[in-house]
């Protein structure tokens, strides 16, 4: 189920308490006749116990983009009639899995069947053919609340935050979702990340982030009130810390390939990875080689790296 704690009068979070790995924060806005969820990755039994405590019902929910632990349960609200709202192009990626996959970085066919099979057998996800699709930045109003929504890509390319408020009150929720506001940082491992755009979004965040007036939360961890302010430098030098961390190991090596870089540290923990077998250790040395690679062609831009085309290896510059 979820804990329930107030943000302001009209928006509360819903920290989800499930045992899986799979989940993320749930905002509910209270809407007078209606209730809306944002980032409402619930099961039909949390839905339930929503609808009770407020006695009014769920009509939407606004999805942040189409990553698993965001929308592996969106399908029983969609069972439901719910609303399911998502912004492009990520809502063309809940309703064919194999498109997001594809743009993710899995081109071969058994990739994709392994994937789909552990997303869907094993973490219950199913597409969602009813999504309606709408422009990121594009603003919302119902029953007096504003749900404004916030372009933030890198993470993924339709990557979308939410500022939630009553029109007549200064005081809203600003949800960053998966730019890296929780103890792990900022996540790109997927093919279709964008690390230049994902440090932009940090400054688009920090710039619009007003701390005397907005709740900040991100997708995972607790809320950050005005009196402890979110802290943006720390996701930049999250990435920052990365991108070293990988040169460096190009200078100790000499030269190695992509494949070779990947699980050995550089980004998930050796004690994490020693945990994982079969599928989930494919898919974490998955994440890991397109989150090298990132830093890799950025580097490269900076001259300090170059690579050997013909063996498909790298090596620090001077």
């Amino acid at each position: 189920m979820f804990h329930a704690q107030p943000l302001t009068p009209w928006v509360t979070l819903l920290a989800v308490k499930r045992r899986e790995v799979w989940k993320c924060n749930v905002l509910a806005v209270d809407c007078g006749a209606e209730i809306v969820l944002i980032d409402g990755n619930l099961t039909a039994a949390e839905i339930d116990r929503v609808e009770a405590d407020y006695g009014r019902p769920v009509s939407t929910v606004f999805s942040t983009h189409t990553h698993l632990d965001h929308v592996n349960h969106l399908h029983a609200a969609a069972a439901r009639g719910i609303r399911i709202l998502s912004p492009a192009p990520e809502a063309a990626y809940l309703r064919d899995i194999d498109r997001l996959l594809v743009a993710g970085g899995m081109r071969t066919k058994s990739e994709r069947e392994e994937m789909k099979h552990f997303m869907g057998e094993v973490l219950g996800l199913k597409p969602v053919s009813a999504v309606e699709e709408f422009t990121p930045g594009a603003q919302f109003a119902i029953g007096g609340i504003t749900i404004r929504s916030v372009h933030l890509p890198g993470h993924a390319p339709g990557h979308c935050g939410y500022l939630a408020g009553a029109v007549s009150d200064v005081r809203q929720v600003f949800l960053v979702a998966d730019l890296g506001l929780d103890d792990f940082g900022a996540w790109y491992g997927f093919d279709y990340c964008d690390l230049a755009a994902y440090r932009e979004s940090i400054h688009r965040a920090e710039t619009l982030y007003d701390p005397e007036n907005h709740v900040l939360l991100g997708s995972h961890g607790r809320p950050h009130f005005p009196e402890n302010p979110g802290n943006f430098k720390a996701i930049r030098a999250g990435i920052d810390r990365t991108g070293e961390l990988i040169l460096a190991a190009l200078r100790e090596c000499g030269a190695a390939t992509v494949d070779e870089l990947a699980c050995s540290g550089l980004y998930y923990s050796p004690d994490a990875l020693g945990r994982l077998d079969g599928t989930m250790k494919k898919l974490y040395r998955y994440w890991e080689r397109c989150t090298i690679l990132h830093h890799l062609r950025e580097l490269e831009e900076r001259r300090l790296v170059r690579r050997d085309a013909a063996a498909d290896r790298w090596s620090a510059r001077g």
